[in-house]
């Protein structure tokens, strides 16, 4: 329960930076009751659904604030999260897309950001893979 709480918040928090307040909070109770979030928490707690819903929020939630105002310890946190992510359910590798290609308005813009913090980039593939050890 405590993970997918966190999720939620973790949503909640990144969808005030696009909608206003009665948007977000109608979003979150739908999503905490009105889909299969509620039955997988409840009856079905020992899947990795629920714990994959948090972890996929957190990274969403990271990637904003890492393209908003980047720094070494989002880029960390980016890493971790996708490696868990990948090591929970290994066909879930395509989460790498999310950091990768968030908010992207043209492949030259990103590739120039990456071009400037490649520490950033080495960092977040070295933590990736730290959670596979």
């Amino acid at each position: 329960i405590i993970w997918v709480l966190i999720g939620l918040w973790c949503l909640y928090q990144l969808l005030r930076k696009y909608f206003d307040e009665s948007v977000e909070l109608l979003t979150i109770f739908s999503l905490a009751l009105a889909t299969n979030v509620f039955h997988n928490v409840t009856m079905n707690a020992v899947m990795s659904h629920a714990l994959l819903f948090s972890l996929y929020a957190i990274l969403m939630y990271l990637s904003e604030r890492y393209y908003t105002f980047p720094t070494w310890q989002k880029a960390l946190g980016l890493g971790l999260i996708a490696g868990l992510i990948s090591l929970t359910r290994l066909t879930e590798l395509y989460c790498l897309a999310i950091p990768l290609l968030w908010n992207i308005t043209s492949i030259k813009e990103r590739l120039d950001f990456f071009r400037n913090r490649y520490k950033d980039l080495i960092l977040a593939a070295m933590s990736f893979l730290l959670v596979f050890i």
